[in-house]
């Protein structure tokens, strides 16, 4: 696969990665990302062909010489990456299209085709690509990415969307006049391509480096760079919520108007400290991206429908000449082509509403856990104002004194800063027989009061704090597998946050054997999109055959 197919804190949704897909049925078929923009300069339609013909070739040697002209190929299994090309002429303009199937080297049974289209109509050329994940198998996930041809050529060839010009790097926004045209191109209604914009960091980290986003996003979308002279200028126009400022990054996607737009519908994330900032890349590629492909703007002539009105032209060519056989073996070719078309096209939209429906799912689910976590916040901040208003001291965290009562204890006693998974609560409700609760309870603040600083802000005097700690409670913090890659074969070690699944790839651990009253685990994932501590299982021992 080319490219990186691959909420600031308490913000973050993870990239959305969808799972558990039935098995025992057809190939999933999912559109992944997609582009379309302009191609200027001179013969701009030969020398877009020539830059996605040289790109495939570099992916399959077996692509012909010729096919840099336009001519049309068809490489089978034989090529490393199967691919093919048609070219169509119509009153009016032309038309070329390609296919290119590249397997994933990581992941068996997985597919990444890129469809590449070319198209000039009274002297205007438009390219577009899309890049679609066919899975046989597991339904891994992965992060979206657009197809490196799209990059390639916005870097070599003078393109523009919206009357913009394209680039790999950002557009830098500095004086009231630049402000003027970024107001100008979010408030056109006939925009095609969503606007990222992400602001210079003040008080605090940038989100993320717009450079680092827009070579990932070059055709895709267009990313703005904003100085903080220009931020407050946007700020003095459409007030905070609809602007952007501080380090953090919005997406205004195509449809926005100023004067009227619901500012949630043009999401926005903050910066925090700590964090990963190629997780944070990660993300805002993966919601662009999305974005893209959800929008009925940015839609063009298909590889299919190209290659469908080429083979129905060419049928039409030789109808009066060809022999009885000839048109039968062609048609019989043709009806194949289009039965495995119309196939492949439903198998994409039956995934499409697979997906709807699990997208639904997982967002009822983290509306609940928003919602729990929301009230658990708002119950400690209502404590704690209340403790300073009275004069009070502010109530001391308690002991945990049993463990099936652990989910009561967690929700009263540890901030929101750990997030433990209800697997978890009903594992401890039903096993939890460790004899000593209160080292259970003391080791959880330890990991809510040390580790979540530490990772958040790491620093030698955390990681030394932390550790000490550790040896007092006669605790060890240690990965799960030494082989990290194991622990895919273990289901039992995965923990679901928010729709998506993570890895509980530490634990803690204390004592040994096979006494569960004698020994507990506390398995754990750190999140860096949230900043916050996943618990996917306590307190007894995941059983494997390949741990430390």
């Amino acid at each position: 696969m080319d490219g990186e197919a691959k909420r600031g804190r308490g913000q973050i949704a993870s990239v959305r990665l969808l799972e558990g897909a039935p098995s025992g049925r057809g190939p999933m078929i999912r559109s992944v990302s997609q582009a379309m923009f302009q191609i200027l300069g001179e013969a701009p339609f030969e020398a877009a062909v020539r830059e996605a013909v040289a790109w495939m070739r570099k992916r399959n040697l077996s692509i012909p010489q010729v096919a840099l002209e336009g001519q049309s190929f068809e490489v089978g299994g034989g090529g490393v990456s199967p691919a093919q090309a048609v070219n169509l002429t119509f009153e009016g303009g032309r038309v070329w299209a390609a296919s290119l199937d590249d397997p994933d080297k990581q992941v068996v049974g997985r597919t990444w085709v890129t469809e590449i289209t070319v198209g000039e109509r009274e002297g205007r050329v438009l390219f577009g690509t899309r890049l679609i994940n066919v899975t046989g198998r597991g339904d891994d996930p992965f992060v979206p990415s657009l197809p490196g041809v799209s990059r390639q050529i916005v870097g070599r060839l003078p393109s523009r969307a919206d009357e913009m010009d394209l680039s790999e790097r950002a557009w830098r926004v500095v004086t009231p006049d630049q402000v003027d045209d970024l107001i100008a191109l979010l408030d056109d209604g006939g925009r095609t391509l969503p606007v990222l914009v992400i602001s210079d960091a003040i008080s605090r980290p940038p989100f993320v480096l717009p450079d680092v986003v827009a070579g990932r996003l070059a055709g895709a979308a267009h990313v703005v760079s904003l100085h903080n002279q220009a931020a407050q200028e946007l700020i003095s126009r459409w007030g905070k919520q609809l602007s952007v400022y501080d380090g953090a990054a919005r997406l205004y996607r195509p449809g926005f108007w100023s004067d009227k737009s619901d500012p949630f519908e043009h999401p926005l994330w903050m910066s925090w400290y700590g964090g990963n900032p190629n997780s944070r890349a990660d993300f805002l590629v993966a919601r662009v991206l999305s974005s893209v492909v959800a929008s009925s703007r940015n839609d063009y002539a298909r590889f299919d429908v190209v290659r469908q009105a080429a083979a129905a032209n060419a049928i039409s060519k030789i109808r009066n000449t060809a022999s009885d056989t000839d048109l039968s073996h062609l048609f019989e070719e043709e009806n194949q082509k289009l039965t495995d078309e119309l196939r492949a096209v439903r198998a994409e939209f039956k995934q499409w509403m697979d997906d709807f429906d699990l997208n639904e799912r997982n967002v009822e689910r983290e509306i609940g856990e928003i919602k729990s976590e929301l009230a658990r916040a708002r119950a400690q901040n209502d404590s704690l104002r209340l403790a300073i208003a009275s004069g009070l001291p502010v109530k001391t965290r308690d002991n945990l004194e049993s463990i099936p009562d652990i989910g009561v204890w967690s929700r009263d006693n540890l901030t929101t800063n750990i997030w433990i998974a209800p697997k978890a609560i009903k594992e401890a409700e039903k096993r939890g027989v460790f004899e000593d609760p209160k080292l259970i309870g003391d080791a959880l603040i330890m990991l809510d009061e040390l580790y979540v600083p530490m990772r958040r802000d790491p620093g030698e005097d955390r990681r030394a704090t932390y550790e000490a700690k550790l040896a007092e409670l006669n605790c060890q913090d240690q990965p799960c597998f030494s082989n990290p890659g194991s622990i895919k074969s273990f289901p039992e070690y995965s923990v679901v946050y928010q729709g998506q699944k993570f890895w509980c790839e530490h634990h803690i651990k204390y004592g040994g054997g096979a006494d569960h009253r004698r020994f507990f685990r506390i398995y754990y994932h750190w999140h860096e999109g949230e900043q916050i501590l996943l618990i996917g299982h306590l307190p007894t021992h995941l059983d494997n055959k390949l741990t430390n």
